[in-house]
């Protein structure tokens, strides 16, 4: 389905919604079945989120206002829906392009790894926790997660040389053709210094015949790194035969 039509269902299931408002006992105001708004919200949310670029204004929005039953609030939902319409149709806003299903895995592992480690952290029984310290631990954990995806899962593949120097790649993920680069920001690696390798890698992987895509995963819990969004965005491309996506999260 196209997203102006899935966006146009969307908008028409808020109005269906609206017209089965009734009187709320306690709060004498017209609010909607709550189960049935949750429903409608994450379908909007979702949309909003995997189709517009990242810090939409318009998904920043709905998520902060459209959060309660209230019919008010449901009509509120509908406007920002139809705004977002004639924005598509104009061509103001335009969608992000749909992402293979291999990417939006890894992305999903590299947003959540964060939260994963903090899990871990916490371990009952007075045992002791497993923490990830350093680079060589981002490998191991992010080894143990690419396995719920993926199954052929390749260690360490030789890169082509590069000004006479030759390096081995995190992981190849041969059958989707993707590398997976990982790194941990520390000191001694800020944003600068993380640039300059990533675009070193970018160009050694580009001459590797089973790399078609190539996600450099950056795990940064300290923040260490400024404007992780404007690094993301400068070295991100598509073209040349190579997809590269840069992820930097805490």
């Amino acid at each position: 389905m196209e997203d102006t039509d899935r966006l146009r269902a969307m908008i028409e299931q808020g109005e269906q919604l609206a017209r089965t408002a009734t009187i709320n006992a306690s709060s004498q105001l017209l609010t909607v079945d709550w189960n049935v708004f949750s429903v409608w919200r994450i379908r909007c949310i979702d949309f909003l989120v995997t189709r517009l670029p990242a810090g939409s204004t318009y998904t920043r929005e709905f998520e902060s206002q459209v959060n309660s039953g209230r019919v008010s609030v449901v009509e509120l939902g509908i406007t920002m829906l139809e705004s977002l319409q004639g924005e598509l149709d104009s061509g103001a806003v335009t969608p992000k392009e749909a992402v293979p299903e291999p990417l939006v895995h890894l992305c999903a592992i590299c947003d959540r790894f964060g939260n994963v480690v903090r899990q871990l952290r916490s371990r009952p029984g007075n045992r002791p926790p497993l923490d990830v310290q350093d680079e060589y631990d981002v490998q191991y954990l992010f080894h143990a997660l690419l396995h719920v995806h993926f199954d052929d899962i390749r260690r360490e593949e030789p890169t082509p040389s590069s000004a006479g120097a030759a390096a081995r790649m995190d992981f190849l993920l041969k059958h989707e053709r993707i590398v997976v680069e990982l790194k941990m920001a520390r000191p001694g690696l800020g944003g600068r210094q993380l640039c300059e390798q990533l675009i070193i890698d970018t160009a050694r992987y580009q001459a590797h015949p089973d790399c078609g895509q190539l996600v450099c995963f950056v795990y940064d819990p300290d923040h260490r790194i400024a404007n992780p969004e404007g690094i993301e965005r400068d070295l991100a491309r598509s073209g040349d035969g190579l997809h590269v996506v840069v992820l930097i999260r805490p």
